[in-house]
């Protein structure tokens, strides 16, 4: 049984350690804003934030991530590229 805080939301998964975050995402919790492209950590577009770190979601696996952490799903790059822009408009 793993624990995950996903968007700040918990969820219990019944997965192997060695799941890749990815799947775990998109699979089981059901959330696809996540991408599959590459698979080998080049593209960027499975990208999550784990705390503050921005993390390669298809090259972590869910027992590499501490219960405690906080997972964001990053919906997609053109979306933060938005959001940031937005951001620094304010600043």
């Amino acid at each position: 049984m793993t624990e995950l805080s996903i968007n700040g939301q918990q969820h219990r998964l019944e997965l192997e350690p060695e799941t890749p975050l990815l799947w775990a995402i998109r699979d089981t919790v059901g959330l696809t804003g996540t991408k599959v492209v590459c698979g080998i950590q080049q593209c960027g577009t499975c990208t999550v934030l784990i705390g503050k770190r921005s993390v390669r979601s298809c090259g972590i696996t869910v027992g590499e991530v501490r219960s405690e952490e906080h997972t964001s799903e990053l919906q997609s790059r053109t979306n933060l590229v938005r959001r940031l822009l937005r951001e620094k408009k304010t600043v």
